[in-house]
């Protein structure tokens, strides 16, 4: 009875291992930048509109995500926080949900813009 223990004890540890392990999809992750003009000056206080992009490409290739944040206001260091997935998807996303994007598969770019005077 004594081994018969001893075996379970030390296999419980591992038995994470008889079982597949499925990775979680991402609802979104975490951003932060600094805000800054053409000139490089930082844009404190500011309030701004922010599009993102996950693409095939550093160039463009598949656009699988575009995301617009309407209205997004810097701290007095220029500096501002978002979650990349809870924008407002814009039709130009080849994906229909954020969570359906395929990390495995390719190497992904994310792209970042500031619109400026709604264009």
């Amino acid at each position: 009875m004594k081994t018969k223990l001893s075996i379970i004890v030390l296999l419980f540890p591992f038995s994470f291992l008889l079982f597949p392990c499925a990775a979680q999809v991402p609802q979104g992750f975490n951003y932060q930048a600094i805000a800054r003009d053409g000139t490089g000056a930082i844009l404190p206080n500011t309030s701004l509109q922010v599009m993102f992009y996950i693409q095939s490409l550093q160039t463009g290739g598949t656009l699988y995500w575009k995301e617009w944040y309407s209205s997004v206001t810097t701290n007095s260091f220029g500096l501002f926080n978002l979650v990349v997935g809870n924008g407002i998807r814009q039709s130009e996303s080849t994906v229909a949900t954020f969570d359906a994007i395929d990390w495995t598969v390719t190497t992904k770019y994310l792209k970042t813009g500031r619109l400026r005077n709604g264009i």
